[in-house]
């Protein structure tokens, strides 16, 4: 038998296991790669034909993903939107919120999109301080 649960539920599971959702707003933000659609296998090299299959396969081949996709909270049930950005410190727009969920112990989860070179520094959206799952940060150094 199956139970029903709420949309933030839901959303919060997609979130811990690092599925994105693309949006009408973010939808030409983002490569496959960035989201991490390499790593949980929501790629296939091998077969299909879609627009900038050329650029997604070279850099998979031969580049490096300078861009990724990190598990992320805040310590706020402020509302987020998809698109809005993640800003460095200093003021500087280094990514943007793929998706978001309250739980229920008055944060939110969040999944952002961000500069690998910049995912230990210190991480706002909306003001609000980021903290990146420990395991992340370690993920794509």
């Amino acid at each position: 038998k199956y139970s029903t649960m709420s949309v933030d539920d839901w959303n919060n599971l997609n979130i811990l296991d690092g599925i994105p959702d693309i949006y009408p707003t973010t939808q030409e933000a983002f490569i496959p790669q960035s989201l991490n659609m390499d790593l949980i296998e929501g790629i296939n090299f091998k077969k299909g034909c879609y627009t900038g299959q050329e650029i997604v396969a070279r850099t998979h081949y031969l580049g490096k993903v300078k861009r990724r996709m990190y598990r992320a909270f805040v310590n706020s049930t402020s509302d987020f939107i998809p698109g809005d950005k993640i800003l460095s410190r200093n003021g500087e727009d280094i990514g943007q919120l793929v998706r978001s969920a309250k739980d229920n112990n008055k944060k939110t989860n969040l999944l952002i999109e961000l500069r690998v070179d910049q995912a230990h520094e210190g991480l706002f959206i909306k003001n609000e301080l980021i903290e990146i799952f420990s395991e992340d940060q370690k993920r794509f150094d």
